[in-house]
């Protein structure tokens, strides 16, 4: 798969992080678009997805008291 299409399906449907098998074909680069790379396993490759914002559990917590209010 290319690698600017996975990235924008990553995007496209909210996925924080790709996590690919070592022998998955891509062409060109992940980190070209968007994807930033994070660590290897033996049998993975793991991107987080920069486009994507972060959301802290202490937010999400904040925002729970806020709405019981």
């Amino acid at each position: 798969m290319p690698a600017d299409k996975l990235s924008q399906y990553a995007t496209d449907y909210q996925c924080n992080y790709i996590i690919l098998d070592k022998e998955a074909e891509v062409i060109g680069d992940l980190t070209d678009y968007g994807m930033e790379y994070v660590t290897s396993t033996e049998n993975y490759d793991v991107y987080s997805n920069s486009k994507m914002p972060v959301i802290y559990k202490n937010s999400l917590n904040n925002n729970a008291e806020e709405n019981e209010e």
